[in-house]
């Protein structure tokens, strides 16, 4: 079965006094359903470009959560929720792909990091996006008029989109919902295709990955998802 490697999240809980490697049951199911297999690589691993060496490698996916450290549009902007080493981790993951040509899709926090990486900024404080749905404006027909989630108050404006990196769709105030690379097979999106609920289309992400990324979805049925939209409630990247 062809591996797709997926960063986590880092999670401090109140009861414990260490740090924990997180990941919503969700993401797994959603990646096992389109025929992968979910290799988690924990953040801190001083072996991330090991996962890419592994057989079978067909698409990296940066997951959500937590805060990307730098990027701000002013010194005021003070990040929250900062974990460098996951980072660290998904730095040496984007680079190696990008290198090797895997594709990458980037999911909320993770389409972030893909436009910082690559030079681009963020807005911070958008709180209109955090817990609500909205629609999406896009060139694409299969974009155009869908209604995702939103879960995120650092957003992207169009202004601050990597020089790399060309809009696919904006929010209806105007903020980039998702990206792809100019000459990679590089996606960011802004909203949680994982996460399922009555008014968006399950089938978009499929979308997504066909038409952006190359790559082949298998319709794969599986009884196991956790509860839906159950993450840690940070507010950069929920």
């Amino acid at each position: 079965m062809t591996k797709a490697i997926m960063s986590m999240r880092v999670i401090e809980a109140a009861e414990y006094t260490e740090k924990r490697n997180c990941i919503a049951y969700d993401y797994v199911a959603a990646v096992e359903e389109r025929g992968f297999h979910a290799i988690l690589v924990p953040n801190n691993t001083g072996l991330a470009q090991e996962y890419l060496q592994l057989d079978d490698v067909g698409m990296v996916i940066l997951t959500g959560g937590n805060c990307v450290e730098g990027g701000a549009n002013s010194e005021a902007e003070v990040s929250r929720d900062v974990y460098l080493e996951r980072d660290r981790t998904e730095r040496v993951l984007l680079s190696l792909a990008m290198e090797k040509e895997i594709p990458v899709l980037g999911i909320c926090r993770g389409a972030q990091f893909i436009n910082v990486y690559l030079g681009g900024r963020l807005t911070h404080e958008i709180r209109s996006h955090v817990g609500t749905h909205h629609s999406l404006l896009s060139p694409r027909k299969f974009l155009h008029g869908k209604i995702v989630n939103s879960y995120h108050n650092d957003g992207i404006d169009q202004r601050d989109l990597a020089e790399d990196l060309e809009p696919l769709a904006f929010s209806e105030d105007g903020f980039v919902e998702a990206f792809r690379h100019r000459s990679r097979r590089v996606v960011g999106i802004l909203w949680h295709p994982e996460r399922s609920s009555p008014q968006t289309d399950p089938g978009l992400l499929d979308e997504i990955m066909r038409a952006e990324l190359a790559l082949t979805v298998a319709a794969k049925k599986t009884e196991v998802r956790g509860p839906n939209g159950n993450e840690s409630h940070h507010t950069c990247s929920r």
